[in-house]
């Protein structure tokens, strides 16, 4: 019973906010600048943010006002969703406006999420000492997530670096720089998964690697199924409510180059050997199986998928299309941390990213070869 209560204030929110989007998007309100309204509304659902910011200082009484606060965060945040999206869509004066308009959308989705923390850990009565475990567990594997690009940068710098020294070239070209940043990649990846192991104690055992069997390859072909579907039904939801489409930085320098020939023996097979086995090992493997410990498995699945996402907004930087491409590669992320947690083998998981990566390649190498447009849904990579 005591499940319901935060059940009906998602659901309560949730029909609040999209029965309101047609209305937001055409009420404007003047303030120097036309503002959409929902922004404003983001701001004052934010200002109930506080119940959560009290409850968390043991200014209010534990359950007493959890669902309402679930339910307001959950608001805010919905709303600072919606708005960060549309304010890029809007008419401003400058960027000075169009900064000052995004602020309120962004500190509103922030609070949002700690109000939807905070209600839901009073409601379930998480004990003070857990929580604190827990935050330190997710904040511990954030870290090795963002510590996966540093030294992946570190790693690209260093082959760069080589590279130079070898051809003599300063200005390699975009066929070089591609294998030279999918090494890296690698290397990166692998390298914070080996001080991950190092640091924490952990032996080989803990990799989860063992050839597949009949019922790994079910799943791998149910995975690859289960990715497209979610970036299709994803997409036509963000589509409707207009949010901007994404596309991965890498796929906007090949359209600029227009080679399809890199595509083609470069990026899928690196998609395959490399990206997907890379990013699997760390995110799957290391970070979300290291939250186990802490979290029941599907809180360990979003949470590491967020930690997933996050990580690859400098892949997505283009404004309105970061949030896009945050809230696709979330949902996607969520399917692989299901399979990996099915099926204990990061080698699916891996095969399963790596495939679709190189479909997508694929489908991108037919556009740029033919007439045919690559779908708007497609550009955003797993990778």
């Amino acid at each position: 019973m005591r499940r319901y209560p935060p059940l009906l204030a998602l659901l309560g929110a949730l029909v609040i906010v999209i029965s309101a989007m047609g209305e937001w998007e055409t009420t404007t309100v003047s303030i120097g600048v036309e503002l959409p309204i929902f922004i404003l509304l983001g701001l004052i659902a934010g200002l109930f943010v506080l119940l959560g910011v009290l409850r968390w200082q043991q200014l209010l009484e534990p359950r007493s006002f959890a669902t309402g606060v679930f339910a307001v965060g959950l608001l805010a945040w919905l709303v600072g969703m919606y708005g960060y999206a549309a304010v890029f869509g809007g008419n401003f004066d400058n960027q000075w406006t169009e900064t000052a308009a995004l602020v309120p959308a962004i500190t509103t989705i922030v609070g949002g999420g700690i109000a939807i923390a905070g209600g839901l850990g009073d409601w379930f009565e998480i004990e003070p000492t857990s929580a604190k475990d827990r935050t330190k567990a997710a904040a511990i594997v954030t870290g090795v997530g963002f510590g996966g690009l540093i030294l992946m940068f570190i790693w690209s710098q260093i082959l760069l670096l080589i590279l130079v020294v070898i051809t003599g070239d300063f200005d390699p070209p975009l066929d070089q720089l591609l294998v030279v940043s999918n090494v890296a990649l690698g290397l990166g990846m692998g390298t914070m998964a080996g001080i991950y192991l190092l640091l924490a104690d952990r032996t080989r055992s803990f990799i989860d690697l063992r050839i597949p069997g009949l019922r790994d390859i079910a799943w791998t072909f149910v995975g690859i199924g289960g990715l497209f579907a979610a970036l299709i039904i994803v997409g036509i939801i963000l589509q409707l409510i207009g949010t901007p489409p994404a596309e991965h930085g890498l796929v906007e320098n090949i359209r600029a180059e227009g080679d399809p020939n890199v595509v083609l023996y470069i990026l899928i097979p690196s998609a395959i050997l490399i990206i997907g086995p890379g990013e699997e090992l760390l995110f799957r493997n290391i970070v979300q199986k290291s939250l186990y410990d802490y979290f029941s498995r599907p809180a360990a699945i979003i949470l590491a998928s967020l930690v997933f996402a996050v990580a690859h907004i400098p892949a997505y930087w283009a404004g309105a299309g970061t949030i896009t491409a945050v809230i696709v590669i979330s949902v996607l992320s969520l399917v692989l941390g299901a399979i990996y947690a099915k099926t204990e083998n990061i080698i699916v998981p891996a095969v399963i990213h790596g495939l679709y990566n190189a479909i997508l390649f694929g489908v991108l190498y037919i556009e740029l070869t033919s007439d045919v447009e690559v779908i708007a849904l497609l550009p955003t990579l797993v990778g």
